[in-house]
């Protein structure tokens, strides 16, 4: 049973109480609120400051052997939530719009169109917010989610515009590689595959583009192609084994 499942009917019933304790009340395991000068001067950043800092806080299980999909789409449900009935997107902080969008495209299928709006949003009005690279990756995981991989593929390629980790940044043309193989963009899909397998260092990341990369080629008709990226993925994550799989998958 997760921590959210045994608190969740004295969450449920005590949601306008708790939100206000959340917004007013002081924990050890948050960082320092805004400062009495700071509330003075503009009460609203104040209260922002503080809805940030408890709607990132409430994401994260009291419990950290408690983990999953549903806990994580659960607790992102519950971010979403405080920061929508305490009006954050009216406060004018654009971090709380960006948190808000996030939360809700993690949340669940349900909340991935409602999610995507408010980064679109977010984006257009906060265009170098150090969150853009985040936020763009998640209209494109929304987008995929929601079967428009057009989109998924133009996010991604916004993503890669701003985005300067190394290991992110393969990741991202994995999953662009995603997408243009959902649109039958088989040459897209190659080349984002390639550059994903060559300069990741992670080796699930390589293993994943590798297999990519052979099922495209597959597509292509070039068999003898697609078999020699199968023997190197199926190498990375099986060692030697890997040989004879790929024989096995020959046949």
């Amino acid at each position: 049973m997760t921590w959210f499942c045994k608190r969740r009917r004295g969450w449920a019933v005590g949601l306008h109480g708790a939100l206000v304790l959340a917004l007013v009340g002081s924990s050890p395991s948050v960082a320092a609120e805004p400062s009495l000068w700071d509330l003075a001067r503009s009460p609203e950043s104040g209260l922002a400051e503080t809805l940030l800092r408890r709607a990132d806080r409430s994401r994260v299980p009291l419990e950290p052997e408690y983990s999953g999909q549903a806990l994580q789409q659960k607790l992102n449900e519950r971010s979403a939530l405080m920061i929508q009935l305490a009006r954050g997107e009216e406060l004018g902080d654009p971090r709380l719009r960006y948190l808000l969008g996030e939360c809700l495209v993690h949340a669940g299928g349900s909340y991935h169109a409602a999610g995507r709006r408010v980064l679109l949003r977010a984006l257009s009005e906060s265009p170098l917010s150090p969150g853009a690279a985040t936020a763009w990756q998640d209209v494109a995981l929304a987008s995929g989610w929601l079967g428009d991989h057009e989109a998924a593929r133009a996010a991604y390629a916004r993503a890669l515009e701003i985005e300067a980790e190394p290991e992110v940044r393969s990741v991202l043309y994995l999953n662009r590689a995603e997408s243009s193989m959902a649109l039958g963009r088989l040459e897209a899909a190659i080349s984002d595959y390639r550059t994903a397998a060559f300069e990741t260092s992670a080796l699930e990341t390589r293993s994943l583009a590798q297999w990519g990369l052979a099922v495209a080629l597959d597509r292509q008709l070039d068999f003898p192609g697609a078999r020699a990226w199968v023997i190197a993925a199926s190498r990375g994550r099986f060692g030697p084994a890997g040989t004879q799989l790929a024989v096995d998958l020959d046949h």
